[in-house]
């Protein structure tokens, strides 16, 4: 296989992902706050949810880099605490920033990108449903089931 055939196949792959993140992208409103929660072991993935930000005025709130130590942009830590209907802290397997000083500000939308992820258990898929389900509605999933994306009530 040559490696332009090779590229073209993950290529497509990637686009069926990005174009699920497409589908749900008009049922988010501007300038609200969203939290991606991407559930995936691929390797790319992780900066799917910036594309949410590409048509729309929002605020991204998922940002592993601002946590290294290399990295050039830092959390401010005097930002509001995030609270995603009980998630305020890092759970065993759900990690959202958690910042003590800030005053608690609910998220408006979350989103749910489910990749194919064996560290992600269902134990913890069931969590975050069962938190997720408790303040936020369903508004929009990916036709193939890849997104979803939930709006706080």
């Amino acid at each position: 296989m040559t490696a332009t055939v090779r590229y073209a196949r993950i290529q497509r792959s990637y686009n069926t992902d990005l174009n699920a993140l497409n589908e749900i992208l008009p049922f988010i409103e501007n300038d609200k706050t969203v939290y991606p929660f991407i559930q995936s072991d691929e390797r790319l993935h992780g900066h799917f949810s910036n594309f949410l930000g590409y048509k729309k005025r929002l605020v991204l709130l998922e940002n592993y880099e601002a946590y290294l130590p290399y990295f050039p942009l830092k959390w401010n830590i005097e930002m509001p605490q995030l609270h995603i209907a009980g998630l305020e802290s890092t759970e065993q397997c759900i990690k959202i920033p958690r910042w003590k000083k800030g005053p608690k500000q609910p998220v408006d939308y979350v989103v749910i990108f489910n990749g194919e992820n064996p560290k992600f258990s269902d134990t913890c898929e069931a969590m975050l449903q069962k938190h997720v389900n408790t303040e936020y509605s369903l508004i929009k999933e990916s036709k193939n089931g890849i997104a979803t994306l939930y709006k706080r009530n």
